[in-house]
């Protein structure tokens, strides 16, 4: 089954990044925002697909392909095609880049294809859509929209409050990257498929963990990637050289129903030296971290800090996440560790963000 996956345009080149490594596919076709991925490539179960499309962020809408045609051709094939195998209690048509007016007309002919048809306009629980690129037109019926939870656990609407928090929608994406290859190993949780209008919802059930994944914040303030990863089902870890960050993290982790976590006050500099002493096995499956920066953080810090963190990082992991200010010259620093990809966040006119992902 091929699937199209329209991709946020908040940051094209991180949407692509995520939805290819959370789904570990390398070949793909790439239409403006629209990603189509054969989703049989690698084996993967279908349910396991959809769950994984479930945990993205940066991807607005799933959908599976049901054709491709020309403009020239569309008509035909839409009066050849069989509607009705993709049909289930009621339908309703909607067009993307092309004209509106057609909607009526192709909705008439598939109307007339159908067994006892119903439409409905407001919540279809069949939706086929057409979209106009610049190469094709994609006949689809969807899958998944995504319900933006994360807007929900946006650092305001947290109860314990820290402005510097990392969006919601960010640290998912970084989380859903640093761990996406471990796919098989976390579930989807019921708390969160719950509000994903999934248009298979009957295929896609959880899974249960092969192996806990164990996700490491060392700079982790009021715990804004931990929530994200707790809620992905991973065992969220954090660490903090502020007490009073500590009790943040927790108030917000509890808030968010976390049931998988550890905290405690330590030193990231000092992080090989902490892991050797916790049952982690010296190792944790990735790191996931947004550098401190601000008033009482000095650039010339800033660099120290990601110096000396990336050195010991790497005993610790072989996958990791960080942001940071994009004014840092980091290259210098990454030692042993490899440049996977890097992305540059807009955040506000006198701060822009670096995200880097790199491996062992």
């Amino acid at each position: 089954m091929k699937c199209l996956l329209s991709l946020s345009k908040q940051n094209l080149k991180l949407s692509l990044f995520e939805a290819l490594e959370l789904l570990n596919i390398e070949k793909y076709e790439l239409n403006e925002n629209f990603l189509v991925v054969d989703i049989n490539e690698k084996n993967k179960p279908k349910k396991d697909v959809l769950n994984l499309i479930n945990r993205l962020a940066y991807t607005n809408y799933a959908d599976e392909v049901l054709f491709e045609s020309s403009l020239k051709e569309l008509m035909g094939k839409i009066k050849l095609f069989n509607w009705q195998e993709h049909y289930s209690t009621n339908f309703c048509v909607r067009t993307i880049n092309i004209e509106h007016e057609n909607e009526k007309k192709y909705a008439g002919i598939i109307w007339n294809k159908l067994k006892a048809p119903k439409v409905d306009l407001t919540n279809p629980k069949t939706l086929f859509v057409f979209i106009k690129t610049d190469k094709k037109i994609y006949a689809v019926k969807l899958l998944w929209k995504n319900p933006k939870t994360f807007l929900k656990r946006k650092a305001h609407l947290r109860p314990a409050l820290h402005p510097s928090s990392l969006d919601p929608r960010l640290a998912k994406a970084c989380v859903n990257i640093a761990v996406g290859v471990k796919d098989n190993a976390i579930a989807v949780k019921d708390e969160v498929r719950s509000e994903v209008k999934c248009r298979v919802k009957d295929e896609v059930k959880d899974t249960e963990n092969k192996k806990e994944i164990t996700v490491l914040d060392p700079f982790c303030g009021s715990g804004g990637i931990l929530i994200e990863a707790g809620l992905m089902g991973a065992h969220a870890i954090g660490y903090d050289i502020d007490k009073k960050m500590m009790k943040m993290a927790k108030t917000n982790l509890r808030h968010y129903k976390i049931k998988k976590f550890s905290l405690e006050v330590h030193d990231a500099l000092k992080l090989d030296e902490i892991l050797n002493k916790q049952v982690l096995n010296k190792q944790v499956d990735a790191i996931v971290t947004d550098i401190p920066y601000g008033l009482n953080t000095k650039p010339v810090d800033i660099d120290k800090l990601l110096k000396q963190f990336l050195k010991k990082a790497y005993l610790c992991t072989k996958q990791m996440v960080i942001a940071f200010p994009s004014t840092v010259k980091y290259k210098k620093y990454l030692g042993k560790w490899k440049l996977k990809k890097e992305f540059e966040i807009y955040i506000h006119k006198s701060l822009t963000k670096r995200i880097i992902v790199v491996g062992r």
